[in-house]
């Protein structure tokens, strides 16, 4: 009976240890719906593990969708799993990168129950919460106000409540209006400052006309601080106007060359943080702001706060 015993355990050892993989090798590419129509990805999957997640084919938003789409895939290739957040503002691109590689697992023979687990390790609060100016808000506003305080010398810190940059800006879709710029200025029919004042002032029916002169004399060489960072603001309709050359949407032009311009200076940017309340000291002057985090909350202080957090064109009723 113990030799019967001893055959059929080896036996056993024998059949389990020839038994293959679920997940076969291999890079398998598959479609998914995305926000703007069809990806189409390339799933390099070894050794029971996603090992690269490519994008072959789509037109998903700059900066927004594309974005969304390279943050979901280093989360599932780090953690193994795609039982992954989708980013806040771009879940159907999310959602495009799960199903694809849920559906590349199954071309594979598997679904990703059979995935190699990793660990993770829950990352710490941060540390180092003290700097010169603290900027609310990393939209066209914000990442603006971070480059011209580092530029001017000042340790920055730029905090998102989002888990990318870009706010509003990213989803403007028409033109960066100024006058008297040096795109303008070289035109065969000039526009000045004052031109653009004249047209703000007829919409401005007599209130806050110094905002309104302050804002025309500052947009020309706003935007050639713009356009020498790298922004496409070549092509000037209606006199006033400045979109890219190819009449494309000006958000996607623009977030991405300020976001390139901010990490070239070192601006320190955490996003999925969330300011909830004003640090505000006895003399009344605000020296900070209290955030909260997917990792829990904590408190940044500042010589001085910029709040940037004016995209009240997503709320009706800021708005109205």
């Amino acid at each position: 009976m113990r030799k019967l015993f001893t055959i059929g355990f080896l036996a056993a050892l024998g059949l389990a240890g020839s038994v293959q993989a679920a997940l076969q090798d291999g890079t398998y590419e598959v479609s998914a719906k995305g926000n703007n129509g069809p990806v189409v990805f390339s799933v390099e999957i070894q050794g029971q593990a996603i090992k690269s997640i490519k994008v072959v084919r789509g037109e998903e938003t700059p900066g927004l969708g594309v974005e969304a789409i390279a943050m979901i895939s280093r989360e599932i290739i780090s953690r193994q799993t795609t039982a992954v957040d989708a980013v806040s503002g771009a879940t159907n691109s999310s959602r495009a990168v799960t199903a694809a590689v849920e559906a590349a697992l199954q071309k594979a023979g598997g679904t990703a129950a059979d995935l190699k687990k990793t660990h993770q390790t829950d990352a710490a609060l941060p540390t180092n919460n003290s700097t010169d100016v603290l900027v609310v808000g990393a939209g066209g506003a914000g990442m603006g106000a971070a480059i011209a305080a580092k530029e001017a010398g000042a340790k920055v810190l730029l905090i998102e409540k989002l888990p990318l940059v870009g706010g509003t800006t990213l989803l403007a879709s028409t033109a960066f209006n100024a006058g008297g710029s040096k795109v303008q200025m070289s035109s065969a029919k000039p526009y000045t400052a004052a031109d653009y004042y004249a047209k703000l002032e007829k919409g401005a029916r007599g209130q806050e006309l110094a905002n309104v002169k302050q804002l025309a004399d500052l947009s020309g060489p706003t935007a050639d601080w713009l356009i020498g960072m790298g922004a496409d603001l070549s092509r000037v309709i209606n006199g006033s106007q400045h979109t890219p050359k190819d009449g494309g949407a000006l958000g996607t032009s623009l977030v991405p060359v300020m976001k390139a311009r901010v990490d070239a200076l070192g601006i320190e940017t955490r996003t999925d943080t969330k300011a909830t309340d004003l640090i505000v000291g006895t003399d009344g002057r605000v020296s900070g702001v209290r955030v909260t985090t997917p990792k829990g909350s904590y408190e940044i202080h500042a010589k001085a706060v910029i709040l940037a957090t004016g995209g009240f064109a997503s709320n009706p009723d800021l708005v109205k």
